[in-house]
């Protein structure tokens, strides 16, 4: 399947997950239980996407900048995301902090459906496509493995 496919997939996945987590906001201690495999899912997607799709079009002179800016965003999930593991944080500053999360990863899964895997398309050939979601789904199945 080629990267673009395999990314559409798998934010539709993380679509879900946040659903399910914004539906937890109600319950205590469901929403830790899907914090949890939002984590997980969004740490091995992201490590994958940065080590094939986004450090290949990072080297596409007329794409990089709207590469960089959309790893940036990326990167700002990451953040919030990892800001969440801290355990000393309030309900409250949690919420918050989930609530964003949410909002920032939806809004840069639609940003990278409308503007980066269009980009994609236009400068990568086929088999580049082909080969860049092999290589992201054997990132995120070796991801896995070691975490």
């Amino acid at each position: 399947m080629n990267i673009v496919d395999v990314l559409k997939h798998e934010h539709q996945s993380l679509k879900l997950t946040v659903e399910a987590l914004q539906k937890g906001f109600a319950h205590p201690k469901r929403k830790k239980v899907f914090f949890k495999g939002l984590s997980k899912e969004l740490m091995a997607y992201t490590q994958a996407k940065q080590k094939t799709i986004y450090k290949q079009l990072k080297a596409a002179e007329e794409v990089r900048s709207d590469i960089l800016a959309s790893a940036e965003e990326a990167m700002l999930v990451e953040s919030l995301r990892w800001q969440m593991e801290d355990e000393e944080l309030s309900e409250e500053e949690w919420d918050a902090k989930g609530r964003t999360l949410c909002k920032v990863l939806l809004h840069h899964l639609e940003s990278e459906e409308k503007d980066t895997l269009p980009l994609a398309r236009r400068v990568l050939d086929t088999a580049s496509l082909e080969a860049l979601g092999q290589a992201f789904e054997e990132e995120k199945i070796r991801f896995i493995a070691c975490h």
